[in-house]
Parts: structure tokens; sequence; C-alpha cells
């Protein structure tokens, strides 16, 4: 099992999954008084990696609360499906949540194509729904890391209305070319970025 990790020049080491846990977590009134916060924010980020990093064995076999003193994990321990364990025992969290996530997508997908009809069978059809969701894809790709790092931003849509609107109106009525319109959209993502990281990182 792999508690370490190495970020910024600076190897991070856990003791165990329940300091894991506890580092990776926002940080609550008491967990400093306990010893039980991270130190940094750096330190924070390091724990997440730890986290994602570790197996569905990993968390089952080494629980916060020892099997022989707690109740309900000796309960959700024991009544534990088995065969279905030793398949995704090797699986990390991550691998876990994509695995979900694509088999939710293709039975979306499967039962689109048996109640709506044999359009979404043309791979036009697929192609076009990745086509019109990019923005959507790139957007979430920036909001994962802010919430991988504990935080949240819940102005990107309206950073995304400013910045296409910015555009358009920029090439309809300014005269623009589509190259200008680019580097707009660019100045304006970083500007905001750099704003909303800096409040998201220090207040």
């Amino acid at each position: 099992m792999k508690l370490k990790t190495r970020l910024n020049g600076k190897t991070f080491e856990f003791r165990d999954v329940k300091d894991v846990l506890a580092k990776a977590n926002e940080p609550k009134s008491g967990d400093r008084y306990l010893g039980i916060a991270p130190e940094t924010v750096t330190e924070k980020i390091a724990a997440k990696v730890v986290l994602s990093e570790l197996t569905v064995a990993d968390i089952t076999e080494n629980p916060v609360v020892p099997y022989e003193k707690d109740e309900v994990t000796r309960v959700e321990i024991d009544s534990m499906n088995r065969r279905q364990y030793d398949k995704m025992k090797n699986m990390t969290d991550t691998n876990l949540l994509l695995t979900i996530t694509i088999v939710v997508f293709f039975l979306m997908y499967i039962g689109a194509i048996v109640f709506q009809g044999e359009g979404f069978m043309k791979p036009q059809t697929f192609l076009s729904m990745l086509n019109a969701n990019a923005a959507l894809i790139i957007t979430s790709c920036g909001m994962s890391l802010v919430m991988i790092t504990g935080g949240i931003d819940i102005s990107v849509g309206g950073v995304v209305a400013l910045v296409s609107m910015s555009c358009a109106v920029y090439l309809d009525f300014g005269g623009g070319n589509p190259y200008t319109a680019i580097l707009l959209a660019l100045a304006i993502g970083l500007a905001f970025g750099l704003v909303q990281g800096f409040l998201v990182a220090y207040l």
C-alpha cells in the first residue's frame, strides 16, 4: 500500500489510511487541536493524490475503525459480496468512478437507441454529442482541479457566458477576425481565472 507522494520537490508520507483521509478532508474546527489537519494546502493536495491511488482493497482491509472494535465495520465487511469484491478490489478510487461513469453513459445511450429510434446508432450522432458538449468537457476539467484541492468555484458558468458574449459582440459588431477573438477569449478567461484562483486559494 503506497502512502506517500512527491509534490513541488517535497515528499509527503502518511502513517495510515486514517491519516490520509484526515489530511485529504476539509479541516474541521477541532482538527488542528487534535493534530490531524493538513499543515499546508500542498499537504492536503498530496493526501488527495495518495487517496486517489489507494485501491478498494487498501481501504477495505485497513478500516478507519478496526474490525474488532466496531460493529458497523463488522457488519459492512461480513455482508460484502465477495465475488464482486474480488473483481474490483485492485481498482483505485479514480478507476472505479471512471468505470461507473462509462457504464452509466453507455447504458443511457443504449436506452436512447431502444426508446428513441435508430438515429442514435449513427456514428455522426455520437460525434455530434461530443462536439456539442466540448465546451462543457473542457470547463469541467478545470473545475475538477479546483475541487481536487478542496475548493469550489461557482463562477465558471458566468465566466463562460461572459467570454462567449464578448467574442460574439466583437465578431458581430466590431468586425474582428476569429484569431483575435480567440486571443480575447483567452485573455478574459485568464484574467478571471487568476482572480478566482487567488480567492479560492487564499480567502
